[in-house]
Formats: C-alpha cells, sequence, structure tokens
C-alpha cells in the first residue's frame, strides 16, 4: 500500500464537499477533493440559497465569490400544501 499525505478524502467537489473540506482544513486536517469534473463550468439551474452566506463567511470564501460578480438571491421560501408552517429564509 502506498503512503497518503491526507487525512481526509472528500468525493465530491461542488459546495458541500467543497465547504467540508475547508471547515476540515481550518480545524487543522490535510484534505482532498476527488471530483470528476472541471470547474467553473456553466450549469443552468444551478445555485445556492441566501442561508449558505453563513458557511462561505466562516470559510473565508465570501470576498472571493463577491468579487466574482456572482448573481444573487435575495430570498427564499420552502412551503408545503399540508397546513405546516412556513419557513421563510429571507
Amino acid at each position: 500500500m502506498s503512503e497518503v499525505d491526507f487525512d481526509i478524502g472528500i468525493i465530491g467537489g461542488e459546495p458541500a464537499g467543497s465547504a467540508t473540506a475547508a471547515y476540515l482544513a481550518k480545524a487543522g486536517l490535510k484534505c482532498v477533493i476527488f471530483e470528476s469534473e472541471i470547474f467553473p463550468r456553466p450549469h443552468v439551474g444551478e445555485s445556492l440559497v441566501p442561508s449558505s452566506t453563513r458557511v462561505f463567511k466562516e470559510i473565508g470564501f465570501l470576498d472571493q465569490m463577491e468579487q466574482a460578480g456572482f448573481p444573487k438571491k435575495y430570498g427564499a421560501a420552502w412551503t408545503s400544501a399540508e397546513k405546516a408552517p412556513i419557513y421563510d429564509m429571507s
């Protein structure tokens, strides 16, 4: 078996995998991300809701996102056909 120079291997480098790696790296672990796609890529319909802003700020990525000029979404709501409460994330 060959030696590895990382503590954690993460499969998938999209937002969840990348954010997980960033959190683990801030905790002092060496991470590697395995991803088959090349980023950035044109992908219609892919977006992030405002509640993810906190995560990007915590991992130190928010300034880079702001500089890249991505479109902003100012609110989202999840609803149900049942008589359950409406959760408003705006």
